[in-house]
């Protein structure tokens, strides 16, 4: 994905591109020290997968943000973030191939 964010970016100075992974809300809430290791581990490693596309994004001249958070409604809440930076373009990644 950052190959055609920053491809659509274009020369736009200043570029900037927010990297956004919303996954599906575990079924109970998340509370401390309660034993859900598993769902933090999923949003730790979305992050990580984030940064690795953010420092590309950086390394080509994009300044570039991440989030990762669960949502209970991930396609709904795309148009959060655009919304909120007033976003020309959302790319959305297909499923994941494993």
């Amino acid at each position: 994905m950052a190959g055609p964010a920053r491809g659509l970016l274009g020369r736009e100075e200043p570029a900037c591109t927010e990297l956004c992974r919303l996954l599906p809300a575990p079924p109970v809430p998340l509370e401390s020290a309660s034993g859900v290791g598993t769902d933090l581990a999923t949003i730790t490693a979305a992050g990580d997968e984030l940064r690795v596309l953010a420092r590309e994004l950086d390394a080509a001249g994009a300044r570039c943000s991440v989030v990762a958070r669960f949502s209970t409604d991930p396609i709904g809440d795309l148009a959060t973030p655009a919304d909120t930076l007033g976003a020309d373009v959302v790319l959305v990644p297909g499923p994941r191939q494993r």
